[in-house]
């Protein structure tokens, strides 16, 4: 289990209720006495019992703001998630489906207790603390109560029912904002074979017997490497995604995981060309990306290489109905001709069949020898 960047960002501006509880403390566990410890085991048996569509989540270290965004102020310890399920389900008539997990984030660390939707009820067998056996704890808005009978009798007859959000993933250009079909056209140069590495002057220092704060970070291999990164930008191609929620519920903590397969014609990552400098501290300068811009939680696709082919994941977060959320970087796909798939699926919490995806790419390449002018158009 994990809590993505996006959906605990989201969390924090919501209020407490039926999915959601703030602790700005850990719970005392360990030594802690059956009145103190029945707090813990109240809260957790009360999100399972409560009436509700999604995953519930008690975030402690979290100093609850109405109104705005909660304060992570992190915890020192953490609960041992199989000691905490011995616990618990040593109580209750049947196991209770919950983890509890560690998340960090803004330099500390956070506590999470996961409890997805199950059968219900769920109570006591015996007194614990100031927990009576056969009563049903459940959650009502910010607070705990006691179901009443007629509930108890619905929550048995009721079987765990989800509505299934209508997801839909589709390739798109982010700066112009259009969706694209699949199979999407793609046009690639080909520039090859490269310019000799001798084609331009070599950069030199304004005099071998002098030196400034200018020729710290001098970059002698300036133009070598800006012959690779012209051919890059020329082979390499964005292309970006978009999440639709067609339907009229939550789509809670959605996921992609897809690849495409490894070929020696293709090349796939969510990195765009690193352009270089004449000076290597004008590249790092213009690399500081201002904490504002780090401290969003957009969704980007994450690239690894395996063996026998990239795999792509996304973490969308949560999508609210009729809601479009767009991959904020693209991927860079390189092709040497032909049709390329990235199939995978959707994953989500409210999800409970993954959701296949196949998108397609048709490359269109020409091919021709680099010349000097391809180069000194990313000259500066």
């Amino acid at each position: 289990m994990s809590l993505g960047a996006n959906l605990l960002e989201q969390l924090l501006y919501e209020e407490e209720g039926h999915t959601l509880d703030f602790k700005r403390a850990q719970y005392p566990f360990e030594g802690a006495d059956s009145n103190t410890k029945s707090e813990l085991l109240k809260d957790i048996l009360a999100f399972a019992n409560a009436w509700r569509q999604a995953t519930a989540y008690v975030l402690i270290g979290v100093d609850e703001a109405k109104g705005g965004r909660s304060q992570i102020v992190g915890v020192e310890t953490h609960l041992d998630d199989a000691k905490l399920h011995q616990f618990v389900n040593s109580k209750t008539q049947r196991p209770v489906d919950f983890s509890y997990y560690p998340v960090r984030t803004e330099d500390v660390e956070i506590g999470v207790i996961e409890i997805p939707l199950q059968t219900r009820p769920i109570y006591l067998v015996k007194p614990f603390g100031k927990l009576n056996p056969n009563i049903v704890y459940k959650r009502d808005g910010s607070s705990t109560a006691i179901a009443l009978p007629d509930e108890v009798a619905r929550m048995g007859a009721v079987q765990v029912s989800v509505e299934i959000p209508g997801l839909i993933l589709e390739w798109a250009n982010i700066e112009r904002r259009v969706i694209l079909p699949s199979p999407c056209d793609l046009y690639s140069l080909i520039l090859e074979p490269l310019l000799p590495d001798d084609t331009f002057e070599k950069q030199k220092r304004r005099s071998p017997y002098s030196f400034s704060l200018n020729d710290y970070g001098w970059n002698e291999n300036y133009f070598r490497e800006m012959i690779l990164y012209t051919f890059e930008m020329n082979f390499l191609k964005p292309l970006s995604l978009r999440l639709c929620n067609r339907s009229g519920i939550v789509a809670r903590r959605v996921r992609f995981v897809g690849s495409i397969t490894k070929e020696s014609t293709v090349f796939v990552t969510d990195n765009p060309p690193a352009r270089p400098y004449r000076n290597h501290m004008d590249g790092i300068n213009e690399s500081i990306v201002p904490l504002a811009s780090q401290l969003k939680s957009n969704p980007d696709p994450c690239v690894r290489e395996l063996d026998e082919r990239w795999e792509i994941t996304i973490d969308f977060g949560d999508v609210r109905p009729r809601e479009e959320i767009w991959t904020t970087s693209p991927l860079f796909i390189g092709s040497r001709g032909g049709i390329i798939k990235l199939e995978g699926k959707l994953l989500g919490d409210n999800i409970p069949k993954p959701v296949p995806c196949a998108l397609e790419v048709r490359f269109e390449v020409k091919k021709r020898p680099m010349e000097r002018t391809d180069v000194e158009s990313y000259l500066r």
